[in-house]
């Protein structure tokens, strides 16, 4: 866009003085007035391809499919949640993302297993990726059970929400379940709704168990 506007300056200045030269009829004034249009015209369309660039954007649909689908393709993944894709331009994409592991599995195979995404995703994707293990208990039947019941309670008040990140922590007169909150960026209500409702849609599966939420937004 800037050799493209230079090159029309210059036209327009060689045109401008042939006319004067040959016709005597002085044009700089006009030729200046539309050389500062098109010039103005080239920025605002260079600053609408940067701005998003600049000020962040959507990622694209195609690659975070692409990535969940490598994810997919290793059992021990258990589930992908907290993706952040930062787009630098071509061939400068950096994704950052949490991978859910069994936390009984040995911590050095979990880790080669994520070693082994991050290169996949650099070679076939030309990805920078930074992942992180969230360890979860999949061997205690009552954290897989209550697990089970707080998603069925949720998808009932949302099919669009989810959980990841639970915690079942065991108390005498109660039970803290801790977890991440997932609702689209969509959702109007605030933080304090979102889980004030979930809070009082929890006690109506058990009154012993108490919420501690975190909510993001994707």
């Amino acid at each position: 866009a800037d050799s493209l506007s230079d090159a029309g300056a210059t036209a327009a200045v060689l045109v401008s003085s042939l006319i004067l030269h040959f016709f005597n009829v002085d044009i700089d004034a006009y030729v200046g007035i539309a050389v500062a249009i098109v010039i103005l015209i080239a920025g605002i369309k260079v600053l609408g391809e940067a701005k998003n660039l600049i000020i962040g954007e959507a990622p694209d649909e195609d690659v975070v499919r692409a990535i969940r689908e490598i994810v997919s393709e290793y059992p021990e993944a258990l589930g992908i949640h907290d993706m952040m894709v930062h787009n630098y331009g071509v061939g400068a994409i950096i994704v950052s993302l949490h991978i859910e592991v069994d936390g009984s599995t040995d911590v050095f195979h979990s880790h080669d297993m994520v070693d082994n995404i991050e290169k996949r995703l650099g070679d076939e994707l030309g990805i920078r990726a930074t992942i992180h293990m969230d360890p979860i208990v999949t061997d205690d039947e009552e954290v897989s059970a209550t697990r089970a019941l707080v998603v069925k309670a949720i998808k009932e008040m949302d099919p669009t929400w989810d959980i990841h990140d639970f915690r079942f922590v065991r108390g005498e007169t109660h039970t803290n379940l801790i977890f991440d909150l997932v609702v689209p960026f969509e959702c109007k209500l605030s933080t304090a709704e979102i889980s004030a409702l979930v809070e009082q849609k929890i006690k109506t599966v058990n009154q012993a168990y108490f919420t501690v939420i975190t909510i993001d937004r994707a």
